[in-house]
């Protein structure tokens, strides 16, 4: 029982410092398409979508200065009406469907 805690917490400790990773960016009309590979190259992380979903070609103003990926995806999400599901070392965006923020996959 002790072991399993300690290995929970280990992991939580592990995700909550991966969503720490910071990212810089700025640019007037970014095509979302220009922040993901931004995303990825600043933080390793990887970004997928469905075509039929999300517009990539969409553009935001974006203003980004030594922000978390958090921060970055929610921004993004409510200036895009989309949400986003973290797996791992990936995020997954996706139409937003209600106001209820999605729950990380397990």
């Amino acid at each position: 029982m002790k072991v399993t805690l300690l290995i929970l917490i280990a992991f939580l400790q592990v995700n909550t410092h991966e969503l720490n990773k910071k990212m810089t960016f700025r640019k007037k009309g970014a095509e979302l398409i220009q922040i993901i590979k931004e995303i990825k190259k600043q933080t390793g992380y990887s970004v997928a979508w469905n075509e039929k979903e999300v517009n990539v070609e969409r553009k935001i103003n974006v203003n980004f200065k030594n922000a978390n990926i958090k921060t970055v995806l929610d921004e993004i999400s409510k200036k895009l009406n989309i949400s986003y599901i973290s797996y791992k070392h990936t995020f997954v965006l996706v139409k937003a469907t209600s106001p209820v923020p999605l729950q990380k996959i397990k």
